[in-house]
């Protein structure tokens, strides 16, 4: 099993720069399908708005046990809804390999390679249009380009952001597509420095990463 990078952790919740933030563990698939659970079990492993201290201590606790991910928008409630954010903290990029490309549930190593590139290429895209790129990170199957910001949660400011994320359409190869997560304010994403365990049964058990 990888290693917890504490540091990548800590790094990725001041980027997000909130007080508190919620923290989620899913449980993997089994198989690629998502496992059943009784009526009134819990749908997920474990969940909880959390302080910098209390990611850290949780990620230890459950790292390798599931899909460690973090809401990246501020919000309130005892769950991460879309009309319980108030602000859109960051603009995300999410460049993956379809599923059907994936071996055991992974990318494989050519693919994931790809997926790194065009992050860095859509990172440069962004900058020429005067947007500071905050962190770019290598989610083990392929890679996120993560940009600060922060907009009121308004039906006008999502739909501008939807806009902005179809520029990037051009960068999608065969092997690689985009993803814009600010569509979504709800989003919860996998926190680097914690193993991107998805499945039970994938062939290898990579680390999400800073780069």
């Amino acid at each position: 099993m990888s290693e917890i990078n504490l540091k990548d952790i800590e790094s990725f919740f001041n980027f997000l720069n909130m007080k508190y933030v919620f923290f989620q563990v899913f449980e993997p698939r089994i198989n690629g399908k998502i496992k059943e659970k009784k009526k009134g079990e819990s749908k997920d492993i474990h969940h909880q708005w959390a302080s910098k201290e209390e990611v850290l201590n949780l990620a230890k606790k459950y790292n390798g046990q599931g899909l460690i991910a973090i809401g990246i928008n501020q919000g309130s409630g005892t769950r991460f809804l879309k009309e319980n954010i108030q602000r859109i903290k960051t603009f995300v990029l999410d460049f993956d390999v379809p599923k059907h490309l994936k071996e055991g549930f992974v990318s494989i190593n050519e693919h994931h390679q790809e997926a790194i590139d065009v992050a860095y290429k859509a990172k440069e895209y962004l900058e020429k249009k005067g947007y500071v790129t905050g962190l770019i990170v290598d989610s083990g199957n392929g890679a996120q380009v993560y940009i600060k910001i922060d907009l009121e949660n308004t039906t006008e400011n999502v739909s501008k952001l939807s806009a902005l994320a179809e520029e990037f359409k051009q960068f999608e190869t065969e092997n690689i597509k985009v993803d814009c997560v600010s569509s979504d304010v709800s989003r919860r994403m996998k926190s680097p420095g914690t193993i991107n365990k998805k499945d039970i049964h994938q062939k290898e058990d990579r680390i999400a990463k800073i780069i």
